[in-house]
């Protein structure tokens, strides 16, 4: 009741309330909360897929699509995470299905016939250009006549394993900026590695990986997963510069490992490229992937 000497109670008006007897004035809805009639003595949490930014509401806000809220009782939406989309007054997001192809040919492919007709001197001034590693962890170059190349680069690749972790990376980080180079993977494009498969995921869990990518000077991955490409180019042969012999018990081996293991899945085309992130534009559908984000089998690496 606002004023003395008065005869009779005054309802609450939308979007106040009275909680309790013999009040005064009324108390207006705080944020995330609304009052929809007169008189009343509580306030009404906005709903999940609703929100409320404001003191005094009357009614909650929907959600619009690419938004969501999860709670009730929400100050403001949330935007839906890349590669991913929401309706109208959504409580969730739902991912779009989710990814094109990399587009990347296997260290298998580049060591063999196919591969090796492609490679040119401009190729070789390019690897030699990188920090890439040999199995004692000196510096592999090439810098011999093209055949002669071809030769020492198909030997050096056959021979990659991983006693030497940087010696795995390396063949690694050699595959995929071939593939970067002959346009068959988008540097630009970033890939989630929620997404990279057991068989590409030494880790053996998405959380493990990313706790070993973002275990380097920086951290690589965001919080939704995403790494782009020209990212882990870059990453790679820095560690491949300052860490040139990483055998078991190194401290940069676990994050040489991982970053082999996303370039590993590019080089073998993996369907990890998020909605819209291939070498196209405007954004596509998975089964609208154009070349270079290559829609075929695996069989074409190894031959």
């Amino acid at each position: 009741m606002p004023t003395t000497a008065a005869t009779q109670e005054t309802p609450a008006p939308l979007g106040s309330y009275v909680p309790t007897a013999g009040a005064s004035q009324p108390t207006e809805a705080q944020p995330g909360y609304f009052v929809a009639s007169t008189g009343s003595s509580t306030e009404t949490p906005a709903p999940a897929g609703y929100y409320v930014p404001i003191s005094g509401a009357t009614e909650p806000t929907p959600a619009i699509p690419g938004f969501y809220v999860p709670t009730s009782g929400a100050t403001q939406q949330i935007p839906d995470p890349p590669g991913t989309d929401s309706s109208y007054a959504a409580t969730a997001y739902s991912i779009v299905n989710p990814a094109c192809w990399t587009g990347g040919f296997s260290v298998g492919f580049w060591k063999n016939k196919n591969g090796r007709e492609l490679l040119t001197q401009n190729d070789f001034s390019t690897l030699t250009e990188l920090n890439l590693r040999t199995a004692n962890g000196d510096s592999q170059n090439f810098t011999s006549s093209l055949d002669d190349n071809k030769e020492a680069f198909s030997r050096w690749l056959s021979a990659a394993e991983s006693t030497n972790m940087a010696y795995m990376l390396s063949a690694q980080l050699a595959a995929t900026v071939l593939n970067v180079s002959h346009g068959f993977v988008n540097a630009t494009a970033s890939v989630n590695a929620y997404l990279i498969s057991s068989d590409f995921n030494t880790f053996r869990s998405s959380s493990a990986l990313i706790n070993a990518l973002n275990s380097g000077p920086a951290p690589l991955v965001d919080k939704f997963g995403q790494i782009q490409i020209s990212a882990l180019i870059n990453a790679a042969n820095t560690s491949l510069g300052t860490n040139a012999n990483t055998p078991a018990g190194s401290a940069a081996r676990s994050y040489q490992e991982a970053l082999k293991d996303v370039l590993n899945a590019i080089n073998n085309n993996q369907r990890i490229i998020l909605h819209g992130a291939c070498n196209s534009s405007p954004p596509i559908e998975i089964n609208d992937c154009p070349s270079p984000c290559w829609n075929g089998g695996d069989d074409r690496n190894d031959s």
